[in-house]
């Protein structure tokens, strides 16, 4: 027997899933006059875009897809005006910095020196005593690399200062503890989402779900290639704050924050839903913390967490039309980058939601494949949830 819908809900458009992309997405249609839900299975921002770090910029630029590359490119040119505006709006400060980011003992290949070469502002290739001379707290042994104009941003408090934007927003409704369990569709379009009983109607819909994006799909019977990816985190406090700049090697790192606290990332690791913290992360996120800088012997170890980062096969995002449904759109798969690139996502999303005249070229380069799955799908939960305390 089927439950029957307790209200009818209406809204312009509904984004399903609330993490950075949706939140900004949302903001945008929101800014241009529409009326907006946004619905997601928890709370606002609790995945990848509060787990995260926030550093405004591709750890491995030398090795980005050109395509990818361009839309952190675009977003970090609105990250500073962003984040003045919600300051001006709600204010809270997001923690916006130009912090820099030197990169230690990086083997310099002919791809990296064509990267060096072709970058503006010119990245810096310091030696070990150079590199002291920014940050003497840090272990050298070979090189470094320095890019003075990579910023953080605090994404705990980004997500806070959107989410306050939205609630002061005409005409938009956010629905947390929502999870969408299944979706109504008729000739090719979606009628309406149902969640807890009841049924959202508008005339678009938006899948942002990140990693449960593909659980999302599969209820409208298509499979995409996205899958989740738990990094995990710790968060320091030295007795003195040793860092100014954020610190990378071999894929991991040190981010200052304003606070005088550190996070310490990340790992990368294939275990589908499941987010507790394991202690071999611990150990092997403080080993690589101690070689980075030495002098965080001392610091207490505050915090340990975990999230779900939505890795995609095709190591790129997914901003299109949904093949065969004429009013969905799906913008996901931003695995590491989902922060970074947020401002430029959501507003190419927006343009093929709005159905603006010349189309950004750029978005022909975001088309993912699809196949069709045989039975509808019910939504995957965690396995285990996160056993830390995420930053705030």
């Amino acid at each position: 027997m089927r439950r029957v819908d307790q209200n009818t809900l209406s809204a312009d458009i509904i984004v399903v899933g609330a993490g950075i992309i949706g939140l900004m997405t949302a903001k945008n249609l929101a800014d241009s006059g529409y009326k907006v839900f946004l619905l997601d299975q928890q709370k606002i921002g609790q995945e990848a875009s509060r787990a995260g770090g926030g550093i405004l910029a591709s750890l491995t630029p030398w090795q980005q897809d050109p395509h990818v590359a361009e839309l952190m490119r675009r977003s970090q040119k609105q990250y500073f005006h962003l984040a003045n505006e919600l300051f001006d709006s709600t204010g809270i400060d997001c923690e916006y910095q130009k912090s820099g980011l030197i990169v230690l003992d990086q083997a310099i290949t002919p791809a990296i020196e064509a990267w060096m070469t072709q970058s503006t502002p010119k990245p810096q290739l310091l030696t070990p005593q150079q590199a002291r001379q920014y940050n003497n707290s840090i272990s050298v042994k070979s090189h470094a690399i320095f890019q003075p104009n990579t910023a953080q941003i605090r994404n705990p408090k980004l997500i806070a200062a959107i989410k306050q934007y939205l609630i002061n927003k005409p005409g938009v409704r956010l629905f947390e503890d929502t999870p969408v369990e299944r979706l109504e569709t008729k000739n090719n379009k979606i009628i309406s989402a149902h969640a807890k009983g009841d049924r959202y109607v508008a005339e678009k819909f938006v899948i942002t779900a990140g990693a449960w994006s593909k659980k999302i799909m599969q209820l409208l019977n298509m499979d995409v290639p996205i899958k989740p990816v738990r990094g995990q985190m710790l968060r320091l406090k030295p007795k003195k704050q040793p860092l100014r700049q954020i610190i990378l090697k071999s894929g991991h790192y040190l981010i200052p924050r304003k606070n005088g606290t550190i996070l310490a990332g990340s790992t990368l690791e294939d275990t589908a839903f499941d987010k507790q913290t394991t202690e071999e992360a611990r150990i092997e996120l403080w080993q690589k913390t101690l070689d980075m800088c030495p002098t965080l012997s001392t610091a207490q170890l505050i915090d340990h967490w975990a999230g779900l980062r939505p890795a995609n096969a095709l190591a790129k995002p997914i901003i299109e039309q949904v093949h065969c449904i004429d009013n969905a759109y799906l913008c996901t798969g931003h695995f590491r980058y989902g922060l970074t690139s947020a401002p430029a996502s959501a507003a190419l999303i927006k343009s093929l939601i709005t159905a603006e005249k010349n189309q950004d070229p750029l978005l022909n380069a975001f088309k993912g494949p699809y196949s069709q799955t045989t039975e509808q799908q019910t939504i995957s939960t965690l396995t285990n949830p996160s056993e830390g305390v995420l930053e705030t």
